[in-house]
């Protein structure tokens, strides 16, 4: 884990990474943002630290044109930030 990451890992990184460890597939940053109560720019700082990964996805279930959705996932050092700070 780089010093960035342990550095941002406050209490809303701590609570955005448990919601992306919840689902092993990831969650879209629509649901992170407009359910959770993120910013576009905190979820930003766990990519920029490496704490989770975007990926964009097309969603092809809502009708002939597919969308495309950005999900975010939680990384290995996402992981071992969250273990580490749980056992604090």
């Amino acid at each position: 884990m780089t010093r960035r990451s342990r550095r941002l890992l406050e209490p809303d990184h701590e609570r955005a990474l448990a919601l992306l460890a919840d689902s092993l597939k990831g969650v879209p940053e629509a649901v992170m943002t407009v359910g959770h109560g993120f910013t576009v720019e905190q979820l930003a700082e766990l990519v920029r630290a490496g704490l989770a990964t975007q990926d964009v996805r097309r969603v092809t279930r809502t009708g002939p044109n597919p969308l495309k959705v950005t999900w975010l996932v939680i990384t290995d050092v996402g992981w071992r930030a969250l273990a580490v700070r749980r056992a604090r």
